[in-house]
């Protein structure tokens, strides 16, 4: 593992990087310190990765607007937390997603890390790791957060708090720092339009996406025709 991000280092217009998923087999994962290519925009993380190996990537570029984490049993808020501390406010997409078995346990921390990552205008996240706090985590800030795009993921519905379509078309129409969202994409094993009364709550949820985006005109970042909510994956 070590090897092949110095040999990263040497490659000038390297733009993507996906670790490996044998990462953790490396015995030198905690020195995993390199000097990564200036135009590296995207990295995503998965694997046998460890806290200690996620910590020294703090010294990501300052062009990298693009972090996927996901599928990392060994991975905790230590090593997140750390890199979304130093590096979120340059991120425009995030993706967190289960299984981090840590992020489960440790009492939904992810929740209070919005206030790192003010610039996103894509968000894809395990509702395992996040408490209801997450949809009150921009009050008061109204406009000032971008995110136009919101995936709701989810590993056991069982983790996932009870967040309904409800909560979110509150968070939306209430304007508590989700105000810009316009499109929704939302896991069927949360169970949203398992019931009737949650069929109506997801209609209520995709009308108010589409009446925002009609108001937001033509030229919008996600016009009328794409705005609204789509279910995706198997319950």
């Amino acid at each position: 593992m070590t090897d092949l991000l110095r040999s990263t280092s040497l490659l000038s217009k390297l733009e993507r990087l996906h670790l490996p998923r044998s990462s953790a087999h490396d015995a030198s994962r905690d020195l995993m310190i390199c000097s990564w290519p200036a135009t590296l925009r995207e990295l995503h993380i998965s694997g046998g990765i460890h806290d200690g190996s996620l910590v020294s990537l703090g010294s990501l570029p300052p062009s990298l607007s693009r972090l996927s984490i996901g599928n990392c049993p060994h991975l905790s808020i230590v090593s997140i937390g750390n890199i979304l501390q130093t590096k979120g406010s340059q991120l425009h997409q995030l993706e967190i997603v289960a299984p981090i078995p840590a992020l489960t346990r440790d009492h939904k921390p992810l929740s209070g890390y919005m206030e790192h990552v003010p610039n996103l205008l894509y968000l894809k996240i395990s509702l395992d790791f996040v408490s209801h706090s997450l949809l009150l985590s921009g009050l008061d800030k109204g406009d000032q957060h971008p995110l136009r795009q919101l995936d709701l993921d989810c590993f056991d519905p069982a983790e996932c708090d009870g967040f309904t379509a409800y909560d979110l078309w509150a968070a939306i129409a209430y304007d508590s720092g989700f105000g810009r969202v316009r499109k929704v994409r939302v896991h069927r094993r949360l169970g949203w339009a398992a019931t009737e009364e949650g069929k109506e709550q997801v209609k209520d949820l995709d009308e108010l996406l589409k009446a925002l985006a009609r108001e937001d005109g033509a030229n919008a970042a996600i016009n009328e025709v794409d705005a609204g909510v789509v279910l995706f994956g198997k319950r």
